[in-house]
Formats: structure tokens, C-alpha cells, sequence
């Protein structure tokens, strides 16, 4: 039985946002239970959105997933268990775009404030005919002691990471010198990951306050799961790094000996695996999703083969912009191309019930630090027609005006080297409207590239509109370009664009930034106000109607008499 009397089938989602759902198993089996998740996106064509397992399956009765929100529409969720007896359930989920001036705000209080009163999420929706928002009343928390304790009943340790579910709320603590304490809503439902010192398995549980919280955290050593690795000639490998996950929860980190042999711990249920080749072997990162993912239960044990692999050696030298002088202390970084990673690179052997056999994917990746000749030596690289690698070079914090520099090379035969100069930041420059206004508002370009990013960089807008910022050069570089305000300036928070970096100093679009409607509000706690709270407003929804859901269009902090001011985009503008 889905839970699905818990779920609306009106949500309201901004992308990527993770919806949870729990099947229970109403009846016993035979013998533990398998379980089986389908999500299908039905937009158009139906399209399979993988899901993640969740938790800890601490009773086989119950399996827990999470799953991506890409796109308004219908979700269709199936769930198959085989438990001696086959049974399954389905349901649909409805996901619908925010309403137009629809705003997440969230309230994050005081550090000082004694009161127990945690950050806190809102929507409000903003009416330019009226704008007076409605008073935010926060809740008060109840108090939760974290403190791990093993076995004996002796502290652990541990690392502490409390996230609520239907929210962007979270907080972190540390128990190494006594409980942490954290305050959470009667409403809320959060998970708990515990990260111990040592060799005990990290946990998640899911509680609801106080009122789910056990009063005595017990965290037993978790399952052993042995393994061992070698390399495509059977010769064990000393050295390999082994991770497991579930979700948020990791395992503890398996390090082979010279035997090739590991151990580590974990929880039961199916999870993903990591697992690095020790350095300089030649080998690709092997890896498992999470679907099909790793059954892992007390008496499984796994062993990594790769396949063999041409390999070379490969070495690049990192010269100044013109060429003339080599640089020391670069760090050089090769990773195979999006396109080349390795669609098999070797067998995962999982002695379990039942045994597997999966084929693991993975990427070559490598770093090296240049010497003093600007030499950075790869001695053992897979080679290959076939297989190509995105170099990257971050220079030294001493050259400031030398570029984050990459090239792309293909490598084959028994070796290969090249030269790479650093290429130099280039200059941006140009107008944001009106020019009467824009004085003194911040330009920001944040690199959307992925891989190695770049350094956030920013300039203020002078007289008449005009600006000037730098930026790393092209070579499939993108930034996105926003534009931050002063207060009181009648302007809102604007993403101007998403630009490809050019190659050479360039000018680049005059851009407008939006007007904004000043929105007054109240941050209280029953009768009292609540000073010095951060309020931030998020857009919700998806491009054009919303730029970036993950920046706060606005953000203000509250006066002694918890009154706040927002500049929200007028009507008509793009948050």
C-alpha cells in the first residue's frame, strides 16, 4: 500500500524539487522482501525519471523513494515487492506550475534569539494593488538533544545533518564535545544523518519532532560488507577506494590492502557505489547507480574487476600566456569528456541473495600539481582512439589576472604531451538601463559550466550605466549574469542573461533591469516581533517566468519591530 493518502495530487513544484513516497507491506512473506520502484513522467512521450532509495530499511516492511520533479504534468509512481508473494501498487501524482506572483519566503531568526524558533518557509503571494504582505507568525520549535550513543551506551561523535522534507531548511552540528541541540517544527518532517567518528555506519532516521524522536539514539555498528579489487590482469589492487550510498547516507570509506582486500560498513537496502582505483593505476572510476543500484544485506560481499586498458603516459607543461616562461604550482586536471566515459569498465561481482553481476560505468579522472619546470607528469593514462579527456589548468593564486585555462586532447599509442599556455582573464563591459538608475548596482557572473567552476566575479555599475567586469575566456565557458540592486534604488534583483564567455575583450548587450514594487511585511511569533530575522524571497516556477529559483530574488532584515521591506519585481517583469 502506497502512502498515498498523505500526498495531494495538486503539488506545486519549482524544478528539481524531490517529492518522497513510502509503500508499506501489509503482510508477511516467505522470506525478505525485494522491492521494485517505476517512476514515469508522462509529458508527451513517457519518460522514466530515476528514482532515489531513501532511509533505512530498518523494517523490510517498508521501502522509501525520492524522485526529481522535472516538469508540470502527471507522475506516474509503480511499486512491485516480491516477498515469496508477488503484490504491487501504482499511483499518479498531478505537479502544476506556480501561480503568477506566487514567492517562497523563508525566515531564518536570530542566531541570539533564545526562544527555539527555527528557520521557517512561507508562500506568500505578492498583489502590487496592495502590497502589504501578510504577517509571518513563526512557530516555535521543540527542543531535540542530539547525542549518539553506541552500544555500551558510551558518546559517539558524530556529524549531524538536519534537514526538513518539505523545505530548503536545514542545519548542521557537531557532537564531539557534547549533544546537539536542535529546535523543530511540530509540523515538520526531517531527516537525521548521523555520520559517527570511526567505524560504526552512518544512519538517517525520519522523525517528526520530539513527538517521533527516540529519547536514547542508538547507532549499532551497522553490516560488514567485505570486498576486494583487482585489475584487468587479476592482480589484486593495494589502495582502492570503496564508498556505498543511499541517498544522503553513505557507508564508512573501504581502503584496500596489498592483498586487494577491503571491508566496510552500511546499513541494509540497495545503494550506489563508488569506487576509486588507487592513484597512478591506470583505471577508470568504476561506478554503480542507484538503479539497478547494490543489494546489500549481512552476508554480502563484492569484488571489483576491471577490465584491461591500453594505457601511456601523458604530460603536459603549463607556460606563461606568451609562451616564454614556465609555471610552477598549477594544478593540472584530466577527466575523460562527457562523451568518453567509460561505458564498461569492468565487473561488479555481488555475493548476495540472490548473487549479481553488474556492469559498472565510470570516468578517468587524475590531478597533478606542475613543478618547477611547469611539467605535470600522468605516467599510466587509458588510451585510445575513441577516448577523449577535457583537460583543465588552475593557475596559481599569484598570476590573479591568468585564466582557469582547458583543452580538449584525444590520447592514443604508448604516450603523449602537450603544451599549454594560460590563457588571460578578458574584460566584459557594458550598460544596464535606465542609466539614471543603475548607478552603483552589482554585476555578477556565475560560471554555469560545470567541472572545475570559476571564480565569482562582480563589478559596480558606474555613471550612465556602464561597467566593466572580468571573466574567464571561452572554450565552452557559460556564465550567468545577474544584476544586485542597492536597497531603495526602485530596482529588483534581475538574472540579465546566460552568455557564452567570448575569447577577447568584448562588449557585451545593454541589458534592462526590472523595476520593483516595495512590499512591506511583519516577522512576529504570536504577539511578539521578532528584529535582525533574514527574510529571503525565492521565485517559484520555471524559466522565463522564473530566472533562478535557487536565488533569492529579495532579501531583507527585519527592524526592532520585526518590519521588513522586499523590492519584488513589478508586474510584468521576470524575477
Amino acid at each position: 500500500m502506497l502512502n498515498t493518502p498523505q500526498m495531494l495530487n495538486n503539488l506545486v513544484s519549482s524544478p528539481d524539487t524531490p517529492v518522497r513516497l513510502r509503500a508499506d507491506l501489509l503482510g508477511p512473506g516467505t522470506r525478505p522482501p525485494l522491492w521494485k520502484w517505476t517512476v514515469t513522467f508522462f509529458g508527451g512521450a513517457p519518460v522514466m525519471i530515476p528514482a532515489t532509495v531513501v532511509g533505512d530499511p530498518l523494517q523490510a516492511q517498508s521501502s522509501t523513494i525520492e524522485f526529481p520533479i522535472k516538469d508540470v504534468g502527471q507522475y506516474g509512481v509503480s511499486v512491485d515487492v516480491d516477498s515469496g508473494l508477488r503484490c504491487s501498487d501504482n499511483t499518479i501524482i498531478s505537479v502544476n506550475a506556480p501561480g503568477r506572483g506566487l514567492y517562497l519566503l523563508r525566515v531564518t531568526p536570530p542566531a541570539s534569539l533564545a526562544m527555539g524558533i527555527p528557520a521557517q518557509e512561507v508562500r506568500r503571494v505578492s498583489d502590487p494593488g496592495n502590497p502589504t504582505i501578510e504577517d509571518i507568525d513563526l512557530l516555535s520549535g521543540t527542543k531535540v538533544s542530539i547525542a549518539p550513543q553506541d552500544a555500551s551506551r558510551h558518546f559517539i561523535p558524530s556529524y549531524v545533518h538536519v534537514s526538513q522534507l518539505s523545505s530548503g531548511v536545514a542545519v548542521d552540528g557537531d557532537t564531539a564535545y557534547g549533544p546537539f541541540d536542535a529546535f523543530l517544527l511540530a509540523n515538520g518532517v526531517y531527516d537525521v544523518l548521523i555520520v559517527p567518528q570511526g567505524a560504526l555506519a552512518p544512519m538517517v532516521l525520519t522523525a517528526a519532532t520530539a513527538a517521533t524522536f527516540p529519547v536514547t539514539l542508538s547507532v549499532d555498528e551497522g553490516i560488514m560488507v567485505n570486498g576486494s579489487s583487482v585489475d584487468g590482469d587479476g592482480v589484486p589492487l593495494g589502495g582502492t577506494r570503496v564508498m556505498l550510498r543511499a541517498g544522503i547516507r553513505p557507508s564508512t570509506l573501504g581502503v584496500s590492502d596489498d592483498a586487494g582486500q577491503f571491508s566496510l560498513r552500511t546499513r541494509p537496502g540497495v545503494q550506489s557505489a563508488v569506487i576509486e582505483p588507487p592513484p597512478g593505476a591506470g583505471l577508470p572510476e568504476a561506478r554503480v547507480a542507484i538503479n539497478p543500484g547494490i543489494a546489500i544485506d549481512g552476508n554480502t560481499t563484492i569484488k571489483m574487476a576491471w577490465k584491461s586498458f591500453a594505457r601511456g603516459e601523458f604530460s603536459v607543461t603549463v607556460k606563461t600566456s606568451d609562451g616564454s616562461a614556465p609555471v610552477a604550482g598549477c594544478r593540472v586536471h584530466v577527466e575523460s569528456e562527457e562523451a568518453s566515459i567509460f561505458p564498461d569498465v569492468g565487473l561488479l561481482t555481488v555475493f548476495g541473495t540472490p548473487p549479481t553481476t553488474i556492469v559498472a560505468t565510470g570516468p578517468v579522472r587524475a590531478e597533478v600539481v606542475t613543478d618547477a619546470a611547469g611539467l605535470a607528469r600522468f605516467p599510466n593514462l587509458p588510451n585510445g582512439t575513441s577516448w577523449g579527456y577535457k583537460i583543465t589548468v588552475v593557475p596559481p593564486e599569484t598570476l590573479p589576472d591568468a585564466a582557469l585555462t582547458t583543452a580538449d586532447v584525444v590520447l592514443s599509442g604508448t604516450g603523449s604531451a602537450m603544451t599549454i599556455p594560460l590563457g588571460r582573464r578578458v574584460t566584459l563591459t557594458g550598460t544596464l538601463l535606465p542609466k539614471s538608475a543603475t548607478t552603483g548596482v552589482r554585476v555578477i557572473a556565475r560560471d554555469q559550466s560545470g567541472g572545475i567552476a570559476a571564480r565569482l566575479t562582480s563589478a559596480i555599475v558606474g555613471d550612465q550605466g556602464n561597467y566593466s567586469l572580468t571573466v574567464e575566456p571561452g572554450q565552452g565557458r557559460v556564465y550567468q549574469l545577474m544584476a544586485d540592486p542597492p536597497t531603495g534604488s526602485g530596482l529588483a534583483r534581475t538574472v540579465l542573461d546566460q552568455k557564452n564567455a567570448p575569447s577577447i575583450d568584448s562588449a557585451i548587450a545593454t541589458y534592462t533591469v526590472n523595476s520593483a514594487v516595495s512590499f512591506t511585511g511583519f516577522v512576529r511569533t504570536g504577539t511578539r516581533m521578532i528584529g535582525d530575522a533574514m527574510v529571503q524571497a525565492f521565485c517559484l516556477g520555471r524559466p522565463p517566468a522564473c530566472g533562478d529559483s535557487t536565488w533569492p530574488v529579495a532579501e531583507a532584515v527585519t527592524d526592532a519591530d520585526g518590519r521588513y521591506v522586499l523590492a519584488l519585481p513589478a508586474p510584468g517583469h521576470l524575477p
